[in-house]
């Protein structure tokens, strides 16, 4: 693979998402493999102390990278490893996760839904759901109104009681990018635009 392609899948793989878009990912290209760190600059000591939401960020990012390779037809072998808390192969950075690039593929399906990614704000539409194919045992859909308004509902109560801790307010502060001159603005956090706020 060459750089410039290399940075065509990592400028894909960049839309997974992130608490408080903070993008802790950085991925290093060596040989027939990828690693995929962490950068601790980008995690949220209040929001997130035990890394979790952080972790959860790079396997998104790690799974994008993944599709965006299946969409070169490059199959791809898969580590997680996070939970060895490795911060010495990647100086600076907490090594999550290492994409072996293996025999061609077929592309995975999912893979077209790369460059469609958002984020939604505002009112879901009532109607039946694609789900492109995914399926999990271990979690639920919900569609119907009623648990749908109920889980809004206790989402909202529980972001406003993290939201009464001063450095909790600090923290999410700290990721608005409100300023179109913010020099952050095109890296991470919260822009104008995803927030679906007006001027």
């Amino acid at each position: 693979m060459q750089t410039e392609q290399f940075r065509q899948i990592v400028e894909e793989a960049r839309s997974a998402p992130s608490a408080l878009n903070t993008q802790p990912a950085r991925w290093r290209f060596k040989g027939d493999t990828i690693l995929i760190g962490c950068d601790p600059a980008a995690m949220l000591p209040v929001s997130d102390p035990n890394g979790i939401a952080a972790g959860l960020a790079c396997g998104a990012a790690a799974e994008a990278t993944i599709l965006a390779l299946s969409a070169r037809r490059m199959g791809t072998g898969f580590t997680d490893l996070w939970a060895q808390d490795d911060r010495t192969t990647l100086p600076g950075l907490r090594l999550a996760a290492r994409i072996t690039l293996e025999a061609g593929t077929d592309p995975d399906p999912l893979a077209r839904q790369l460059p469609l990614r958002f984020s939604h704000r505002g009112p879901y539409e009532a109607g039946p759901v694609d789900l492109y194919g995914w399926s999990r045992r271990d979690a639920v859909l919900v569609t119907d109104r009623t648990r749908r308004d109920w889980l809004a509902e206790l989402h909202d109560k529980a972001t406003l009681r993290h939201l009464r801790r001063a450095e909790a307010r600090r923290e999410l502060v700290s990721w608005l990018r409100l300023s179109p001159r913010h020099p952050r603005k095109r890296h991470d956090g919260l822009a104008r635009a995803m927030l679906g706020l007006s001027p």
